[in-house]
């Protein structure tokens, strides 16, 4: 029978351990690394298993997808020319076209240990498939350890030296990546913080750490309140089979203890909503004076402020908010970007953006470039937006009007989506903006990308460019998530 290697993320440990009780019910032998911890002779034995293996099967989900050990072992089995099999372990659907070349051309086979008829596939797949069992002539060299970019990363970041902003951007668009591969996420996280202590980090890097700092933190105690609820339900339980095998003569007793349990728990329960409310208040303060701060970098305008959890309202009379999108600006040149090919790129992911927002139920009376709605997005509509943008002798306010009663009104427009693109050395920002007519105001948010991982060439064709894997999501659910948000 085979010799199975499964490269898999932990996050999926659970239906890779049914997977293999299956396949070793089925005569295979099977090896993944349920028992080791990391570290140098943790990645060396990974490294000789795969050389051994028949079958390396590569467990497919968003997880593995993400993980940069699962990238790093698949790409060394396709080295060695074994014999590969995919297997979907999750409901999820998965854009073929964004996984690598090699994988998305396999078959991919679904695995639900529920389901019978998937474990026969599984089972007739591994019995008719001939693996390779011959290595190359001339071995490739193993891949490094998956962390050891890390190290390096954190290096610098203890250092005494000055760092420049291409760098800082950079080691933080690296460590944001560590911290999707769950074998490298706590080290991230531990990084991350030093890195938050340097003397020279800047305000906008600062405010991206600070905010998946916040963002992990609120993971954290949704997780630990589910744990408490799960406690004091399990004790509620057993005190609950207590009481009913407790003689007839202590009922009165009982009937005394629970009025007291119950005054003890409302007690309780009043000082945990003070105490939510209290917190509720402070976080949103917080998040208002730090995204207020991050927003008056932005250059954009001189004293923009960013307003959420406001609901968008059609203007009276109107059942439906007019959105109207224009091609990105970029504020070094005072140009915008309607003739290049990042332009193009970035105007596709918002367009997404949009209709993933319009889509939904609740947010139906959002229309997209309605006919006798739509700014159009042509030379002479782009240039009056960046001359009004960063004409220097305009107030924030008179930059405001001079949009609205110039471009919006005009064309019967309640929103403007665009955006700025902006390159710094090997970093670019891109930072989607919306223009809201009716409340005279303006939200913003930022990503950070290298400038080697942004665009890339077309996997279905060499001879386009596309937004490189990820990105494109990103920006659609960044400009989603603005036009939300108001």
């Amino acid at each position: 029978m085979a010799k199975i290697f499964i490269s898999y993320s932990r996050n999926d440990k659970e239906k890779v351990n049914e997977l293999s009780d299956d396949l070793v019910l089925l005569g295979h032998t099977v090896w993944f690394d349920q028992h080791l911890e990391g570290g140098q002779a943790w990645w060396d034995e990974i490294i000789a298993q795969i050389l051994g293996t028949n079958f390396f099967v590569f467990i497919l989900s968003q997880s593995s997808i993400n993980s940069l050990a699962c990238k790093k072992e698949f790409q060394y089995a396709v080295d060695l020319d074994k014999t590969i099999i995919p297997i979907s372990i999750s409901e999820e659907i998965f854009p073929i076209n964004l996984l690598p070349q090699k994988l998305s051309k396999l078959q991919i086979i679904d695995y639900n240990s529920e389901n019978k008829k998937s474990i026969l596939k599984i089972a007739k797949i591994f019995f008719e498939t001939v693996p390779i069992t011959k290595l190359p002539d001339n071995l490739p060299n193993p891949p490094e350890i998956p962390m050891s970019y890390i190290g390096n990363i954190a290096d610098e970041i203890d250092s005494s030296e000055s760092l420049p902003y291409e760098k800082q951007s950079t080691f933080f668009i690296d460590i944001k990546k560590a911290l999707s591969d769950p074998l490298l996420k706590k080290d991230a996280f531990t990084l991350l913080n030093r890195f938050r202590s340097r003397r020279d980090l800047f305000a906008t890097i600062a405010d991206e750490i600070d905010s998946l700092l916040i963002s992990e933190k609120n993971k954290t105690k949704i997780i630990l309140n589910k744990t408490k609820k799960k406690a004091t339900n399990s004790n509620s339980n057993s005190n609950s089979n207590s009481n009913s095998n407790s003689n007839n003569n202590n009922n009165n007793n009982i009937k005394i203890q629970k009025k007291i349990d119950i005054k003890k728990a409302t007690s309780k329960l009043f000082v945990f909503l003070v105490v939510l409310i209290i917190f509720t208040g402070m976080f949103n303060i917080y998040k208002y004076f730090s995204t207020k701060n991050k927003i008056s970098e932005r250059n954009i305008f001189h004293d923009e402020k960013l307003i959420v959890n406001q609901k968008l309202e059609p203007p009276n009379g109107h059942n439906n908010i007019y959105v109207s999108h224009l091609t990105f600006m970029d504020p070094t040149t005072g140009s915008s970007l309607l003739q290049t090919e990042e332009g193009s790129l970035l105007n596709d992911a918002v367009v997404d953006g949009i209709n993933l927002l319009s889509s939904k139920q609740t947010y139906r009376n959002i229309k997209h470039n309605e006919p006798n709605h739509i700014i159009k997005d042509t030379d002479y509509n782009l240039n009056t937006l960046v001359n009004i943008t960063f004409d220097p002798n305009l107030s924030r306010n008179e930059k405001m009007s001079k949009i609205i009663n110039e471009m919006m009104k005009p064309n019967n427009v309640d929103v403007i989506v665009t955006g700025q693109y902006i390159e710094k050395g090997p970093v670019i920002d891109v930072r989607p903006l919306i223009i809201v007519a009716l409340d005279q105001k303006i939200v913003s948010k930022v990503t950070m990308y290298k400038r080697d991982q942004f665009v890339c060439k077309d996997p279905n064709n060499q001879n386009e460019k596309t937004l490189c894997k990820g990105v494109h999501e990103e920006i659609s659910v960044l400009v989603h998530e603005l036009l939300e948000e108001l």
